[in-house]
């Protein structure tokens, strides 16, 4: 069944412009757009906070008037995804810095930050999504996203579901293999599965999705694979679905095979993976242990966040060894230090250094997945002035009615081993680390409005994970 596209724009069809960086070109990008999201389905209210984003990032970006060089370019691109509609423009002459996201705020607002700032602030909060990232031959694109409204545009159609397989029908699996764009006809009318994004997973180069089979060819079990969103050496590995009757750990482990094979080939040195905590009916996957824990379950390209509280857990696929220095905090050390030792990792001494020498302005970033839901601040690099900054954002959040604040702090600069501390006391609680595979591991904080963590959690955590499970437990986030 193929997906249909009443508005006539395929999915995932992209839509690219070149053009200088010069306000005299805006008009064109607005009509093109203005005539994108009304085929789309947008609102007109959506149609013209997607045209004001537009023209304040592009204008972010402009040439300022007599000062262009003629050679300057920005490359603008409207992609049709299965939620809705992404707008990413790289390639220009004027960089920005995650810390521009984030400097303005109306309270505080100087002469210093400008249009820019009110511009990008603006920006922030007309789109659903926002990020910044370093693309090829350093090149940067900023890409912002908006979701259209529900019942607008139309969803891939699911299959009807068939039993499960019948008595005396082969039900072990013979092989686990890529699933091909070709094949999604065959696998939606075959059915048997959640509704999952299909499109996305067979054509975005970015993800894959595997399915384990019988010897006559049925599709017993599925399971996808992904780049995580922050850093392309660290893999995603989604959820295995199976279907009801289907021996599980045997299909689990010819898809973890693939998945890891994928991976492997895709340079990546870790996967890291979602482990349910209220609803676990299963062992983790052999070979993964756990690094985090958290009230939800963040959103993957295979599923959304969801409320229910998981662990996260990683599987290495290089090498072990001894890792570090890394700006561990003196009272964090032992715990980590036995969370690095479960998948083969011993910490080096940790970095001598302080706050001396410190520039003036901290660089953090801040990115939410849904509205008012889990929010991601990076600290890029630490400032004199990190332990105000970080208070200043961290209220300007909550008083936004936003939660699941999830801080994160590069491991390898010295002055984490400083600055957590300032974190711990504007109330962020150590909930585990991110491992950078290599280079880049990440202190995760969640700030207390997050916590603690559900009752039904309890068990499933400290079975799992008891020596984060009691560091949470002494730090007031408690187990129910």
């Amino acid at each position: 069944m193929p997906v249909r596209c009443p508005s006539g724009i395929p999915m995932h069809g992209t839509l690219s412009v070149h053009l200088p960086p010069e306000p005299a070109f805006l008009p064109l990008l607005l009509a093109t757009l203005r005539e994108l999201s009304s085929r789309l389905g947008f609102s007109q209210e959506d149609g013209c906070k997607l045209e004001l984003a537009l023209e304040e990032a592009f204008s972010a970006l402009a040439v300022p008037l007599g000062e262009s060089t003629g050679d300057e370019a920005v490359e603008v691109r409207f992609r049709r995804v299965p939620l809705g509609l992404r707008i990413s423009l790289a390639g220009h002459r004027r960089p920005l810095s995650r810390q521009d996201l984030t400097a303005y705020t109306p309270d505080k607002a100087s002469e210093r930050d400008g249009e820019a700032g009110l511009g990008l602030y603006m920006l922030l909060h007309l789109m659903d999504q926002v990020t910044l990232t370093e693309g090829t031959a350093n090149r940067q694109e900023l890409h912002f996203f908006k979701r259209l409204p529900e019942g607008a545009g139309t969803p891939p159609e699911a299959g009807t579901c068939p039993p499960p397989p019948e008595e005396g029908e082969d039900r072990a699996p013979a092989s686990a293999d890529r699933v091909l764009p070709t094949q999604k006809d065959a696998l939606v009318q075959e059915g048997g599965f959640p509704s999952l994004p299909w499109a996305e997973l067979l054509t975005d180069p970015a993800q894959a999705l595997f399915a384990a089979r019988n010897a006559g060819g049925r599709n017993l079990a599925l399971q996808g694979w992904g780049r995580h969103d922050a850093r392309s050496t660290l893999g995603l590995m989604g959820p295995c679905h199976i279907l009801p009757g289907v021996p599980e750990e045997p299909c689990r482990r010819r898809l973890l095979r693939a998945v890891t094979e994928q991976a492997i080939r895709e340079g990546q040195g870790g996967l890291l993976a979602t482990y349910p905590l209220g609803e676990a009916r299963s062992l983790p996957p052999e070979g993964f242990a756990p690094c985090a824990l958290l009230p939800y379950t963040p959103a993957t390209p295979f599923s959304p966040e969801t409320e229910g509280p998981c662990a996260l857990l990683f599987h290495p696929l290089g090498p072990s060894g001894v890792l570090g220095p890394l700006g561990v905090p003196p009272t964090a050390r032992g715990l980590l230090a036995g969370l690095y030792a479960r998948w083969g990792e011993n910490l080096a001494p940790p970095q001598e250094g302080g706050r001396e020498g410190l520039a003036p302005r901290s660089i953090l970033s801040v990115t939410s997945q849904t509205p008012k839901g889990r929010t991601n601040l990076r600290v890029h690099a630490y400032g004199a002035d990190f332990p105000l900054r970080l208070r200043e954002l961290t209220a300007h959040l909550l008083e936004r009615g936003y939660r699941h604040l999830l801080l994160h702090l590069p491991l390898e600069l010295p002055a984490t081993a400083f600055e957590a501390e300032a974190a711990r006391q504007q109330g962020y609680v150590l909930v585990g680390v991110l491992p950078g595979t290599p280079g880049g591991d990440e202190l995760l904080c969640l700030h207390r409005s997050g916590l603690p963590l559900p009752q039904e959690a309890a068990g499933a955590a400290e079975a799992l994970c008891p020596s984060l499970a009691a560091h949470l437990k002494g730090e007031g986030g408690a187990l129910g």
